[in-house]
């Protein structure tokens, strides 16, 4: 790739650097890390007041560590997670049931989340489906416990001067898709629905490379996540001719999964973080301009602008609800038979096996 990134460095001068990563179904890394540092103008603090830091840090440090991963570079949570982590409502549920949060980046996305899943290095993960499933089929012993998002939207760039204005203009052209990742459901979708003939297509199988293989035009159009491509329009990179927005059934989910037997140990630890997303979506949908803000995050590369043209078909945020509601469950089993059908996964994922509503179920009494 050093041609196409020298080709590309005079493109992107004073622009901001978007880093993606795809591995698993294309996430864009964000800072909302807030670091701490001691000041020599800090106020004084009187015997009082230390006291009662030390007795809240002795509080803090008797909370049970739980491990929860996402697959980002900085810790940082995707879509509702990312709302109930910046507004710290992870870490007032979990504080409530004895708990603390300890976030671990995964910039290699999901198969180094599922790594990590079977090494028993992290007790909880929020990440896409399709890595969720794949773990499953080869003996993963995980559970699906809660959404961050039920409709993760796709479509598709064409590149300037690029004569595609629907899907069936791809045909002929050099498209760009990451394939075995949810982007490759979407076109699986595209290629069913619109009759599509798959050998006029030329796919490039490419990732974090999408950005710089579009804008020198080495390729036609790019298959990717909507959020990623409306961040692309903003720099001029190309322009979305075609999205998921009115067949959601075509979407992604963002799931929250555990391993079994942590989540059997620790049960409360699931029903806090649902506690969590219901105060995200909750957040979301009274405050809508709060909600963009929130996820573009303090100091964030990313204009509040693109998150509200992401998100803005549906300002109740239903997208956000954690329940695994039928038609949730409905898109994982079809999820699960396109990745069989596209020997994506060897065998097919009981799931039933997969599934456990028991812990909404319960949060959902509770407030009764």
């Amino acid at each position: 790739m050093k041609n196409v990134n020298d080709k590309i460095k005079g493109y992107q001068r004073g622009k901001s650097k978007l880093v993606i990563s795809v591995v698993l179904l294309i996430t864009v890394a964000f800072g909302l890390v807030a670091c701490g540092n001691k000041n020599e103008n800090q106020t004084v603090q009187t015997s009082d007041d230390s006291d009662s830091s030390a007795n809240e840090e002795t509080k803090i440090s008797e909370l049970k560590v739980v491990k929860l991963a996402s697959p980002t570079q900085d810790g940082n949570f995707l879509e509702s997670a990312k709302i109930a982590q910046a507004k710290g409502y992870i870490e007032e549920e979990l504080a409530v049931v004895g708990y603390k949060p300890e976030y671990v980046a995964f910039a290699q996305a999901g198969p180094a989340i599922n790594e990590a899943f079977v090494s028993d290095e992290i007790d909880i993960a929020i990440y896409g489906d399709l890595p969720i499933v794949t773990l499953k089929s080869n003996g993963g012993k995980i559970k699906v416990f809660a959404a961050a998002n039920t409709e993760y939207q796709f479509g598709i760039m064409a590149a300037p001067g690029a004569d595609i204005k629907e899907p069936k203009d791809l045909e002929g052209k050099k498209v760009i898709l990451g394939k075995g990742t949810v982007a490759h459901y979407y076109y699986y979708q595209l290629v069913k629905n619109y009759g599509l003939d798959e050998s006029k297509i030329q796919i490039i199988n490419a990732n974090a490379d999408s950005q710089s293989i579009l804008a020198t035009g080495e390729a036609d159009a790019l298959i990717y996540t909507i959020f990623a491509e409306k961040y692309f329009e903003t720099l001029g990179i190309g322009t979305i001719v075609n999205t998921s927005y009115d067949t959601p059934q075509w979407t992604s989910q963002i799931l929250v999964a555990g391993r079994d037997e942590y989540l059997e140990k620790n049960p409360d630890v699931a029903k806090a973080i649902i506690r969590a997303l219901i105060k995200a979506q909750d957040y979301a949908s009274s405050d809508e301009k709060a909600a963009y803000k929130a996820l573009a995050g303090e100091g964030g590369q990313i204009p509040e602008s693109v998150y509200e043209d992401t998100y803005n078909y549906d300002t109740t945020f239903s997208y956000f609800n954690p329940e695994l509601t039928k038609e949730s469950q409905d898109k994982i089993a079809n999820l699960i038979e396109f990745a069989y059908e596209n020997k994506l996964i060897q065998e097919k994922v009981d799931i039933s096996d997969l599934i456990d509503t028991s812990y909404y179920e319960e949060v959902i009494a509770e407030k009764k």
